[in-house]
């Protein structure tokens, strides 16, 4: 499981810099069931220079590929409905 973790969490960091135009960290917590692993949670921690807009990007990437919200380890940084 770890290393599926490592591989999804490579490849939306890799999503980010391609989709959104930024870097931004990405941590899963994963849970394994009989036969199957699940997303527990996300957490991106964005690059200082991150704009609203960009945020709004990582954050549609993480739904898409995950279908989960992403919790943001930066103050401030909760997208506002």
């Amino acid at each position: 499981m770890a290393q599926t973790q490592t591989q999804l969490e490579q490849d939306l960091e890799e999503r980010f810099r391609r989709e959104a135009g930024v870097s931004a960290g990405v941590t899963l917590a994963l849970r394994s069931a009989s036969d199957s692993v699940t997303v527990d949670s996300v957490t991106v921690t964005p690059a200082a220079d991150c704009t609203p807009e960009q945020q709004q990007a990582l954050e549609k990437i993480v739904e898409e590929a995950l279908g989960v919200r992403p919790e943001w380890n930066a103050p401030g940084w909760e997208i506002q409905p």
